[in-house]
């Protein structure tokens, strides 16, 4: 996963209503506790879900399988759907699941984006589903920091409000001012999209 791109999460309210940070535990939303879902950008397929969101240490992601776009997985218990056709040049009809053996093949056929900031189909945002269980273990170190697409945030206020999860963030673990960073991320820019301020 390393060198397909950067993980990243929307921030959503299928997470922890006070920690954002972690799965949802209780209300609403946890029929989505079973499964973490982020995406995973690099030039060509840069959409993301979500104005604001976290940076995902790809080390620590248990990655269960990824979906070339939105995988509609919010009310599929475990996320994953049926395996990926592998055959070179078969159509995979529908919505199907690659698993990480197969990641491989998933990148050389997944669709080139249109670099649109909400949904846009064949391209835009991919989903890759991880495990919650490794997500909460691993915490603070799952995350390496923190994004915000200035291009969808004209007022400023996501940005405000991924700051106040940050600070809430670094209190909860004890961090220092200079970990978990904020980067503004620019899904347009395909040279250097990634930048701090």
């Amino acid at each position: 996963m390393e060198e397909a791109g950067v993980l990243v999460r929307g921030i959503d309210a299928s997470s922890d209503e006070k920690r954002p940070w972690l799965p949802c535990e209780s209300g609403w939303c946890v029929h989505h506790s079973d499964h973490m879902s982020g995406s995973v950008v690099y030039p060509g397929h840069a959409d993301t879900y979500g104005a604001i969101g976290f940076i995902i240490n790809p080390a620590l992601a248990d990655v269960r399988c990824i979906f070339p776009r939105d995988g509609g997985t919010q009310n599929t218990p475990g996320a994953c759907k049926a395996r990926c056709d592998l055959t070179p040049g078969a159509n995979n009809p529908g919505v199907c699941s690659y698993y990480p053996p197969d990641l491989h093949v998933m990148f050389t056929v997944m669709p080139a984006d249109r670099s649109c900031e909400r949904r846009c189909e064949p391209g835009g945002m991919n989903e890759v589903v991880m495990a919650p269980e490794e997500w909460r273990a691993q915490m603070p170190y799952t995350l390496l920091g923190f994004f915000v697409k200035p291009s969808a945030d004209p007022s400023g206020a996501e940005r405000r409000k991924v700051e106040r999860i940050r600070s809430l963030f670094l209190a909860q673990y004890g961090m220092q001012p200079g970990e978990a960073p904020v980067l503004l991320y620019d899904p347009h820019d395909r040279i250097t999209p990634w930048a701090s301020e």
